[in-house]
This record gives structure tokens, C-alpha cells and sequence, in this order.
């Protein structure tokens, strides 16, 4: 059985060893009140994790840190992950969603892709990149979808 559930404190050594990182850097994401954070379980064991970061200024809401862990790759569960986690973000009632990766991860990208996402037209991605610590490859769910 699947189903996407918050994130709790008995989560944080486990999605901190996914990372990997100190499990100090988990909490520090969870501590920003416009941060809610998931966790993909199949059959009762943590497969993925995933965060909605809301923002009401702006109306969207962006699905981020979506990690499943190396030896689970290749089963599905990035895509049942950007699925869930869309279904989620739309009952925030924020007008858009969007995402973003590394042109590097072509996996992801087809990923989200084949779940409605498109990348913005490189003059906006420029504009989303500006100040960001990396260029991203910015994707936006495809409101006809």
C-alpha cells in the first residue's frame, strides 16, 4: 500500500542519511513555517520525500527536495511522489506549481515532464536564476493538464 503522509521527527535520520547530510540540516528546512514537508511510504517503509514550499505573496507553490534514495531509483516512486505532491499543492489553493532541478538530471526532468510539467522559456528562467546559488532548470505544471 502507498500513500504520501507528513513528515515526522522519527523521519529526519532517514531522509538526512538520503540527503546525505546532518539530520540537524532536516530539521533547519522544517523550521520555516511556509515549508511542509512529506514522505512517500510504500507498504509502511519510507520510499521518497518531497517539501511544498508555499508562497502566498507570489500565489505558487513550489514542490521541493524531492529525493528518492539510490538503491529505490527505477521503481516508479519519483513519479507517484510529483503526483501526490501536485495533488497536495493544488489543495493549498495557490494559483501555480512549480519546480525546479539541474539540467543535468534528465531523469527528473522527464519525470516531470510526464507528469505536466514544462520548462519556462529560457528569457524566464534567466529571471527565476537571478540571485539563486546555481542556474535551475525551472518547470511549471501545465495548467491545461
Amino acid at each position: 500500500m502507498e500513500r504520501l503522509r507528513p513528515a515526522r521527527g522519527d523521519d529526519v535520520a532517514t531522509i538526512a542519511a538520503w540527503h546525505p547530510m546532518e539530520a540537524a540540516g532536516v530539521r533547519a528546512w522544517w523550521a520555516d513555517p511556509d515549508v511542509r514537508p512529506w514522505v512517500l511510504e510504500v507498504d509502511g517503509a519510507p520510499v521518497g520525500y518531497g517539501e511544498l514550499w508555499l508562497d502566498a505573496a507570489e500565489d505558487e507553490v513550489e514542490l521541493a527536495r524531492l529525493i528518492v534514495p539510490e538503491p529505490l531509483r527505477g521503481r516508479g516512486h519519483g513519479g507517484r511522489l510529483t503526483v501526490l505532491l501536485t495533488a497536495e499543492a493544488a489543495t493549498t489553493g495557490l494559483a501555480t506549481t512549480m519546480l525546479r532541478t539541474t539540467e543535468d538530471n534528465a531523469v527528473a526532468i522527464g519525470c516531470y515532464a510526464a507528469r505536466g510539467f514544462v520548462r519556462l522559456p529560457p528569457e524566464e528562467e534567466a529571471v527565476w536564476n537571478e540571485g539563486q546559488r546555481r542556474a535551475w532548470v525551472w518547470m511549471v505544471l501545465h495548467p491545461l493538464r
